[in-house]
């Protein structure tokens, strides 16, 4: 694989948002970032290719000044300096009852019943470590049956479309508008062995889809949800649901007060809430 150039962008945030705008900056680019604290403050660190249009680098310009809470820093890098930070942060865990993430170079033993995802995050967002994707993860792995057909919305580096092929679903359409993401999320989903089972396209949100499913996962922003309503509304089967990640916790209500979904259960960690709704 080609090494590529990239912008590492770091935006100091007041610490109590970090974990909201580290989300939002994430769905903008499609990629991982990273949360550095400090003593009154945090620093968001994103990353974006070298060669990203302008307009899109304006766009993203434009959300860190909405966060920033000091001067925004930029340095180039290649990408084998973000690997090896990664390689020496992240490890093998556990998420729910039966999923392990394990990442390409770390060795596992599966213990009975376990299923194990291995993930190369690269620069794509979805590592496990989130809450907004363990939220996900844990929602998946008591909501998915076995021969379910499932939408991946923002699917990033894949891992929810893998979870959901490895627990049992018979058919996933994993989605992303961002080309970094959709190639390593078709590289995890042929690691793992379920490109049989998933086919990674991009798109934005559901705009386009026709095929009805069982479920949908969406891990991505408030804003991106409230978009997301009306087009799953109409792509779930009678009794479908809707796991929607990405949430604070302050815009729960906003988001149930514009659903046409039911609310079935409701699972908070550290600030940010998953909901499950069911098509009517």
């Amino acid at each position: 694989m080609t090494e590529e150039n990239w912008w590492e962008v770091s935006i100091p945030v007041r610490e109590e948002e970090a974990e909201e705008a580290a989300n939002a900056l994430a769905k903008l680019t499609g990629r991982g970032v990273a949360i550095v604290p400090a003593s009154s403050f945090s620093t968001v660190v994103a990353y974006l290719p070298a060669t990203t249009p302008a307009e899109k680098l304006l766009r993203f310009w434009a959300e860190g000044e909405r966060w920033a809470a000091g001067k925004i820093e930029v340095r180039r890098l290649q990408e084998k300096d973000w690997l090896t930070w990664w390689r020496r942060e992240y490890h093998p865990f556990r998420v729910g009852k039966r999923l392990v993430i394990k990442p390409t170079w770390a060795a596992y033993e599966p213990g009975p019943g376990e299923v194990v995802i291995e993930l190369d995050p690269g620069l794509a967002f979805g590592c496990g470590t989130h809450p907004t994707t363990r939220i996900c993860l844990r929602l998946l792995e008591k909501w998915l049956r076995p021969g379910m057909k499932v939408y991946d919305v923002g699917t990033g580096s894949g891992i929810l479309a893998i979870a959901a092929a490895l627990l049992g679903a018979d058919w996933i359409w994993a989605i992303d508008e961002d080309e970094v993401a959709l190639r390593v999320a078709r590289e995890n989903v042929a690691r793992n062995g379920v490109a049989d089972r998933v086919q990674v396209l991009r798109g934005n949100l559901l705009e386009g889809k026709e095929e009805k499913a069982d479920l949908i996962v969406a891990n991505l922003t408030a804003e991106l949800i409230l978009q997301l309503l009306p087009q799953a509304a109409k792509l779930l089967l009678p009794g479908g649901l809707l796991i929607a990640g990405g949430i604070p916790v302050e815009r729960k209500g906003e988001v149930l007060s514009s659903s046409p979904l039911v609310l079935v259960e409701e699972l908070a960690e550290e600030g940010w809430v998953g909901l499950v709704l069911s098509a009517r």
